[in-house]
């Protein structure tokens, strides 16, 4: 009898570890899908920050040369090249709209995406011991956005406000100072 249930036992321990082995590698590829997901949108952001830098330059020559051709004695041949410059740096302009526009969308989907990599990350890190649990810390570190640090603002007297920053009082006078109790 002790060897049935020896035997029994067995067979339950492997299904359980060939699980927990299929889960961990599910695990892993999540993570790994998630953090490649992750690159190529900063591959992609960085490509169009690179073109609107770019642009923007060129865009600031052009606005440079249509200074240049105001400042110039009214004609028709500045007139004509002035109509001509404003287009092109018109549709610079409306380029580099289009980009930034790009810009905010691949931001937009580079934070969901870190986000999903965060949790993949965390969900990993439950099981992951070892080398991999330190790889995954790393891993996280990158991808989580750094937490903003809420610094307050010194209390700093509005216009038309009769309290100064240290005063706190109802009845504080004109210019932010407290009237004695006696004159009240």
């Amino acid at each position: 009898v002790g060897l049935a249930i020896m035997g029994a036992a067995g067979p339950v321990a492997h299904a359980d570890d060939t699980a927990t082995t299929a889960a961990a590698a599910t695990s892993k590829r999540t993570t790994d899908v998630s953090m490649a997901e992750v690159a190529r949108l900063d591959r992609e952001r960085a490509a169009l920050v690179t073109m609107r830098d770019a642009g923007a330059t060129t865009y600031a020559e052009q606005l440079r040369a249509v200074d240049d051709l105001k400042r110039q004695r009214a004609s028709w041949r500045r007139d004509r090249a002035l109509r001509e410059q404003l287009a092109t740096s018109q549709a610079q302009a409306g380029t580099l709209a289009g980009l930034d526009s790009k810009i905010a969308t691949v931001d937009s989907a580079l934070r969901r995406a870190r986000a999903a990599a965060v949790t993949a990350i965390d969900a990993e890190a439950k099981a992951a011991t070892g080398t991999r649990a330190t790889e995954l810390a790393g891993l996280r570190r990158r991808v989580a956005p750094a937490a903003a640090t809420a610094r307050r603002r010194p209390a700093t007297r509005r216009a038309g406000s009769r309290r100064t920053a240290s005063c706190r009082r109802a009845d504080c006078g004109p210019r932010g100072r407290c009237r004695p109790a006696s004159a009240a």
